[in-house]
């Protein structure tokens, strides 16, 4: 792996990891303020090697970086707790409007990596990824207001991780059966 790619994984999920080992040493709180430091620092060290920072981070890191404030002024974890729901919940949205509006969003997001046959299969895809973040949503809302701090922050780390590998694998068939094959 290349050090650039290195970086751009590092941004995705040191933050993470940071947050889960200071929620099990200090609390929700001093990790919230964790993963806010140290996703702003790792989005600034992505754009400073890669030169650019993708839309989907960038959003997320605001988002972040926005109800981890709250949390943290307010000392109140469910702003941090929502913002999956609300990140998730903008991402459906986001892709629903593309697919209404016949405007293929997750092509721009992904097509110079990608390129299928037609626009409807980015159609087809986006529709996919935007009901699994709706299920996301669904799932962080169900989780966060039913279970402890605990379960809910490894829900956070691990769970959502999980689901989304899943969630990608079982669209592999469909990707690979819709490739343009030059």
């Amino acid at each position: 792996m290349d050090f650039k790619k290195l970086v751009k994984l590092a941004t995705e999920y040191l933050p993470l990891i940071l947050f889960f080992i200071f929620f099990k040493k200090h609390g929700i709180l001093m990790a919230t303020q964790v993963v806010v430091i140290s996703s702003i620092i790792m989005l600034a060290i992505n754009y400073l090697v890669n030169k650019t920072i993708p839309p989907m981070t960038l959003i997320s890191v605001g988002l972040l970086a926005f109800f981890g404030t709250l949390t943290i002024i307010f000392d109140d974890a469910r702003f941090i707790k929502i913002k999956p729901t609300i990140v998730n919940g903008i991402f459906a949205l986001v892709l629903f409007a593309g697919a209404r509006m016949k405007k293929p969003f997750l092509k721009k997001l992904m097509g110079e990596k990608i390129q299928f046959k037609n626009d409807h299969v980015w159609h087809d895809l986006a529709i996919r990824f935007a009901l699994f973040f709706v299920a996301m949503a669904i799932a962080n809302e169900f989780i966060w207001r039913n279970f402890s701090d605990d379960t809910w922050v490894w829900f956070k780390t691990f769970g959502i991780m999980i689901l989304n590998i899943i969630f990608i694998a079982t669209q592999i068939k469909f990707i690979n059966r819709n490739l343009l094959h030059k």
